[in-house]
């Protein structure tokens, strides 16, 4: 038998936390000025006036009972320390609810396009020359494309849906799918390596290196391993590039032997612009597919993941199988 005295218990408690729910509005404009630092700039992105954004944070103030913004002369919009606590949890839910929202409408199986994030080079040389085949399978879905240039994506995914992320282990509380391994290996124009007498890994001290920026450590360890030395990979002219696509483009112009996935060389090896003359084979970071885990079960996104794993489990790059150059 219920009891009126928790009846009255139960209720009360559920008036006191409604009165701690502040409106969706408020936190926008809230989250919107705390990150822009400006009342007039968070209006312009919310579409409102900047009397409309000061009434919306009065009234959030009022609710809370304390101030989130410093009131001082300056016009920048500063936080105060109960403002910069209360912003980053803020920002943490809206973003929550934002995926939320997205992720539960797509399980209409409407056509709300998947938001991928995508390393630059990765995107133009292997998923864009492959994505006709997915469109031609699943024409009900469209895919935006978010180029990132930073190595990693921020933990909260901001407002994309999936990744594809290089990694040696998972690093955040996501679900990952691990699509491939990324092998790495000596790649160069036909005419450099047959000039230089490039015929086993360890004549690379005889050629320019060409390496990104994330292998250093990689091709130092590999010549140290060769030699027995530490250090012994900076005994070779090593040039760094910030990006794979200039790697490959320093590559195909001649002007040494690239130390490149071979996942993103595929057209090159196959037209001869550029041939694998030794048996270098380096273990890279794994490619994978990378998404939160209240995703799980979106119709677009598991269609994707599908796919992906087909065309990677289709893909037999070869490991220790030099292409040798010609004579």
């Amino acid at each position: 038998m219920v009891k009126a005295h928790d009846v009255m218990t139960e209720w009360n408690s559920s008036s006191r936390s409604r009165r701690l729910l502040p409106s969706t509005a408020s936190l926008a404009a809230f989250e919107a000025v705390a990150r822009c630092g400006s009342f007039t700039k968070a209006g312009a992105e919310l579409a409102l006036s900047q009397s409309a954004v000061s009434k919306q944070i009065a009234s959030l103030e009022a609710m809370l009972n304390i101030k989130l913004f410093e009131q001082g002369k300056s016009r920048s919009a500063a936080l105060t320390p109960a403002g910069n606590f209360y912003y980053e949890r803020v920002r943490q839910i809206l973003t929550s609810l934002s995926a939320a929202t997205a992720g539960t409408i797509s399980f209409k199986g409407n056509s709300r396009a998947l938001r991928l994030g995508v390393p630059a080079t990765f995107g133009s040389r292997w998923l864009i020359p492959r994505i006709t085949d997915f469109y031609e399978k699943h024409p009900d879905i469209s895919l935006e494309f978010a180029t990132r240039l930073g190595a990693r994506l921020h933990a909260d995914f901001a407002n994309l849906d999936v990744s594809i992320e290089f990694a040696t282990d998972q690093d955040t509380d996501h679900y990952w799918r691990r699509l491939m391994a990324f092998d790495i290996v000596a790649v160069a124009r036909p005419d450099v390596v047959a000039g230089r007498d490039v015929r086993t890994s360890e004549d690379l001290h005889n050629v320019p290196i060409l390496l990104h920026i994330s292998e250093v450590d990689l091709w130092d360890e590999w010549c140290a391993s060769k030699s027995g030395r530490e250090g012994s990979g900076k005994n070779s002219k090593v040039v760094v590039f910030e990006h794979f696509s200039m790697v490959l483009q320093a590559a195909t112009a001649g002007l040494g032997v690239a130390i490149a996935p071979i996942a993103l060389i595929e057209r090159e090896l196959a037209n001869g612009d550029l041939v694998i003359p030794v048996d270098l084979c380096l273990k890279g970071p794994s490619c994978n597919l990378v998404y939160p885990k209240n995703m799980i079960g979106m119709r677009s996104l598991k269609l994707f993941e599908e796919w992906l794993i087909e065309q990677t489990n289709s893909q037999r790059y070869p490991a220790n199988t030099p292409i040798t150059a010609p004579s």
